[in-house]
């Protein structure tokens, strides 16, 4: 126990103000050494201290360092020894009602990461029983509901939770919530509590009541979804309750609002009884009157956002269309609220997620909601509140874009009004409504098209680049989505604006520009696209840049050469491009990759060695040249393999191997490969920005098979090593490039049994990836590939997938609205349902 005296000493050593940061390390050294006896350690503390206040300091920090809480890789408890695991929550349990909040925060968060994360370990600990035991007890102690607040979520899908036992949950709830919702809370909390706050004062017993209030609050909302509809009587009994606290006061509105949303999702019957109390004017009144309002007005406007998305699911609801005139009028005014006079970049301030729901409503109500914008408009459109005159911009737009000829709105006299307050906007002193007069623009052009009246809002749009500052970037991103017209007219002006803009050194400004840049690209046609490769070469044969605007110009030479394609040789581009590029690799090094890439396969017979050439080498066989444009670009690219820009090479080989006429590259493909693996194995390269190259070895298996299955065996152990250290889920991009990967090679021609541990990785790499929300396109494309691929080869090992992974079940259960290969779902599908 010597580290044990150690931490005693170091933290008992107040005099030194390093000693807090010595324990820190202590507990560090400590649980990285040997998880159980750390956790010997802990549970010694506990048990040793008498718990006075001057360990609770010392205890909350031993908690919150806790292995098992904090370390991302252990996902659950099979490490540790089941006596000790199940010790510890019956140690921890003792602090979750402690009056002092460090702690009492610290031992929920411990007590409910054992719970959820003996769930998902192999040893049986029976914590549902110590759950539901623990739950009997919240009345007696209900400082012990912020605990079961963190873990109801996990438990609330688990057969034990039977609709029984959610009911007597539920009335629990009920009984606490409504006993700390009113004046009478003090008293019984007092009585619940008496020995832990006797000497309370009336603010401490007030803030710890509305710490219950919050945190029953989120309890309710975790089980609500899943109470059966029988229920639904009961349920409605629980909305005043709800209301009382949305309009009580100091009482946890925004989580009261959380549940009311839930009840309009699951139990949308009830809405009426609540509805036109919520889309009141009172609630303006009341919300205005508190300190911190924008939580709730945000939480308010989210709850909206869901009753609009709910409405697409289902029939109108004739509560709600009864509610719009009054909401509307609430809607406008916090839309209107705006304190600053610069949007919120974000979008997170209230009057911004106004206008989101708005939108929304507007697009499911056209034809009542447009009359009602229509008349605010010519009440505020000159209003000397500058958020109302910004209001009547957004109400504009949304005209703009929802409104149905069968409206009533006489369209062509409205357009004409439009303009002028478009035109007002453009020169408002706010920079907030020039902003709104910009998108306003927007959907001007792309509503009604081009004629007189949009061609010159267009035109003050683009000159607002150059001579308006603070909307400046606004005014590029416009142009950047506008430029995909047909028959958008100022694209040369469009470019050299947005030139200019890119040189900004503020690097948000000049990122804005150079996407807008790209858009074009995207969208202009070839003498538009010659003109603005003119632009670029000029700027490479004249200009030094900054590391940043070097990449973005690279990125948008290497577009340029792409788009252009054989355009290159007709116009007789190529020496121009391929100076600049050998001249250029001189003074940037290896940046120029990309558009030497991007040149292989605009023009590749510049690199494709003659038909009489051998195999193996880049020699002429007649003449003995050598081809030195291959070897040029062949050589940059081994040589960024080997540099901090080895992205860029592996970008580069991508291009050239995803050609439509294959550049043999056999006589520097055993170099490329194993340069690909020194960056795989390397431990400088953390396996998320190895992305680039596990694509690149996905390619060369792809165009040079014989040579990837020759290095097989070495390629594959470095590649399955860092899939397995993957852990955020968020990183779309690249679960995908190694899920595409391990696919590959499943449908290799090789044995199966070669294949297993590719399987086994993508079946972590697929849990991992379903933890999140179902909403990267390319993902969900990734892995119905990958599953339907092992499914060939492996249907048991899909079936057993399927029956324990059960966020994969859930991403399943979605399969069929996902717009991607219908053919491959069925088939999975099919494996799934077989015998």
């Amino acid at each position: 126990m010597d580290e044990f005296k150690r931490l005693l000493v170091a933290f008992n050593d107040v005099s030194h103000p390093e000693s807090q940061k010595e324990a820190e390390k202590i507990l560090i050294q400590m649980k990285e050494s040997n998880k159980n006896e750390f956790l010997r350690m802990i549970l010694h503390l506990l048990e040793s201290s008498d718990h006075s206040i001057i360990y609770f300091d010392l205890i909350s920090l031993v908690l919150a360092n806790m292995t098992i809480n904090s370390h991302p890789k252990i996902k659950n408890l099979n490490d540790f020894d089941p006596s000790l695991i199940m010790k510890l929550l019956t140690q921890t349990y003792f602090f979750l009602s402690s009056s002092n909040i460090s702690l009492r925060t610290n031992s929920s968060t411990l007590f409910s990461n054992i719970l959820i994360k003996a769930q998902y370990s192999s040893t049986d600990f029976q914590t549902m029983p110590i759950f539901l035991s623990f739950f009997t007890q919240v009345y007696q102690n209900p400082l012990l509901i912020h605990s079961i607040s963190l873990i109801v979520d996990h438990f609330c899908t688990y057969d034990e939770f039977t609709p029984e036992v959610l009911s007597n949950i539920y009335c629990l709830i009920i009984k606490i919530l409504s006993d700390f919702s009113t004046p009478m809370h003090q008293e019984t909390y007092q009585k619940t509590d008496q020995e832990m706050l006797s000497d309370s004062s009336h603010e401490m017993i007030e803030k710890l009541s509305q710490e219950i209030c919050k945190n029953g609050l989120l309890v309710l909302n975790s089980i609500l979804p899943y109470l059966n509809e029988i229920m639904i009587e009961e349920i409605s009994k629980v909305i005043p309750l709800l209301l009382n606290f949305y309009f009580g006061n100091s009482l946890p509105k925004e989580n009261a609002l959380k549940c009311l949303s839930t009840i309009m999702y699951y139990y949308y019957p009830l809405l009426g009884n609540f509805l036109p109390t919520l889309a009141s004017q009172n609630f303006i009144t009341n919300i205005n009157c508190e300190n911190d309002f924008e939580p709730v007005i945000k939480q308010y406007l989210h709850f909206w956002k869901y009753t609009a998305k709910m409405e697409r699911e289902v029939t109108h609801l004739p509560i709600i269309e009864n509610s719009l005139p009054l909401l509307l009028l609430v809607i406008l005014q916090i839309a209107a609220s705006s304190k600053v006079p610069i949007c919120d970049s974000n979008g997170d301030e209230p009057s911004i997620k106004a206008a989101f729901v708005l939108r929304l409503i507007t697009s499911l109500y056209p034809k009542i909601v447009c009359p009602i914008l229509e008349n605010y408009i010519q009440q505020k459109y000159n209003s000397e509140i500058y958020g109302e005159r910004e209001a009547t911009l957004i109400a504009i737009c949304f005209i703009l874009e929802y409104n149905d000829v069968n409206s009533g709105i006489d369209q062509s006299l409205s357009r004409d009004n439009y303009f002028g307050v478009i035109i007002a906007g453009f020169n408002d002193p706010i920079p907030r409504v020039r902003q709104n007069a910009l998108y306003c623009t927007e959907l001007f052009l792309t509503q009604i098209g081009l004629n007189e009246s949009s061609i010159e809002l267009l035109k003050i749009l683009i000159t607002k680049i150059s001579n308006d500052e603070c909307i400046a970037e606004d005014a590029a991103i416009v142009i950047g989505r506008i430029v995909a017209l047909d028959n958008f007219p100022f694209f040369k002006e469009s470019i050299i604006e947005l030139i200019k803009f890119s040189s900004s050194i503020d690097l948000n400004s000049a990122s804005v520009a150079f996407d807008s840049l790209s858009k074009i690209i995207e969208s202009a046609s070839n003498d538009i696209l010659l003109y603005f490769l003119d632009i670029i070469l000029n700027l490479f044969e004249s200009s030094n840049f900054s590391e940043y605007h070097l990449l973005k110009y690279i990125h948008l030479f290497t577009e340029l050469i792409y788009k252009l394609k054989t355009s290159i040789n007709t116009y007789n581009l190529f020496d121009r491009i391929w100076t600049i590029i050998t001249a250029g690799a001189q003074k940037y090094h290896f940046h120029l990759v990309l558009p030497a890439s991007a040149l292989v396969r605009a023009s590749p017979e510049r690199f494709i060695d003659n038909d009489n050439c051998y195999n193996d080498t880049y020699h002429d066989k007649m003449n003995n040249t050598v081809n030195h444009y291959k070897v040029f670009v062949i050589n940059l690219i081994l040589s960024a393999l080997k540099s901090e820009y080895f992205n860029f090479a592996c970008e580069g080989l991508k291009i050239i191997l995803r050609s439509s006429i294959v550049v043999n590259l056999s006589y520097w493909g055993q170099e490329i490969i194993e340069s690909l693996l020194n960056l795989m194995i390397s431990e400088e390269i953390n396996s998320s920005n190895k992305k680039e190259v596990v694509e690149a070895l996905d390619c060369i298996n792809k165009s040079m098979n014989p040579l990837f299955l020759q290095n097989f065996n070495v390629i594959l152990p470095p590649i399955l090593e860092c899939a397995s250290n993957l852990v955020d889920y968020e990183e779309y991009d690249t679960l995908s490039a190694y899920i595409r990967f391990f696919t590959t090679v499943m449908e290799l021609n090789i044995p199966n049994e070669t294949k297993i541990n590719p399987c086994k990785s993508l079946f972590q790499l697929i849990d991992l990836s379903t933890t999140g929300e179902f909403n990267d396109l390319y993902l969900i494309d990734s892995i119905i590939d990958a599953i339907y691929a092992i499914g060939q080869i492996f249907p048991d090992n899909v079936k057993l997938f399927y029956m324990n992974c059960k966020r994969f079940k859930l991403f399943m259960s979605y399969s069929l609205s996902y717009d991607v290969d219908k053919e491959k779902i069925s088939s999975i599908i099919t494996i799934l349902n077989s015998e």
